[in-house]
């Protein structure tokens, strides 16, 4: 299921696989139509969504500072200012994703990294944009499989098969 708008800025959150208690899945961010990281990877959901929500909800409880417009060259994300919130993303750090967030009087400014946070690239999103995402996500004991009214009408066999992009914006 994708939380979000595609087109602004989303989260892919699939349920793949139960073991014992713990609840396994997919989980990208959806940004400029690509997924990121895009591993197709299980990964333990309750730290990834924990750590989202929790770390959020840290960092405005401080109420951070505004950042400048500056450029992104000028910040420092290894010792980041007092107006930067690490986002914890939890198991997509071991594919070399992560994320903070910074504000200005009208925007979000969403920073992530690809490769383990040798560099980052920036997104601006009207003011609230990325706390509504991360709060509209749901809890580890609400995500479930995908309907059973779709299984039950899906016409052919349910198999697991590989997600790839395969360039621009069409996927497979």
């Amino acid at each position: 299921m994708i939380y979000g708008d595609i087109f602004v800025i989303g989260i892919q959150l699939e349920l793949v696989a139960i073991y014992d208690t713990v609840k396994y899945g997919m989980i990208n961010f959806v940004i400029d139509e690509r997924l990121l990281p895009g591993q197709g990877t299980l990964v333990d959901l309750y730290p990834t969504l924990e750590g989202l929500k929790s770390s959020l909800q840290l960092g405005l409880s401080k109420q951070p500072p505004e950042l400048a417009s500056g450029a992104l060259a000028a910040i420092d994300f290894v010792e980041p200012p007092p107006g930067i919130i690490r986002l914890q993303v939890g198991m997509l750090e071991d594919f070399g994703f992560c994320c903070c967030l910074g504000f200005t009087t009208k925007d979000d400014r969403f920073f992530y990294s690809t490769d383990y946070a040798e560099t980052f690239q920036e997104q601006r999103y009207p003011r609230g944009t990325i706390e509504r995402l991360i709060n509209s996500l749901p809890k580890i004991e609400e995500v479930e499989f995908c309907s059973q009214e779709i299984v039950r009408n899906y016409p052919g066999p349910l198999k697991v098969t590989r997600f790839e992009q395969t360039g621009g914006k069409g996927y497979r």
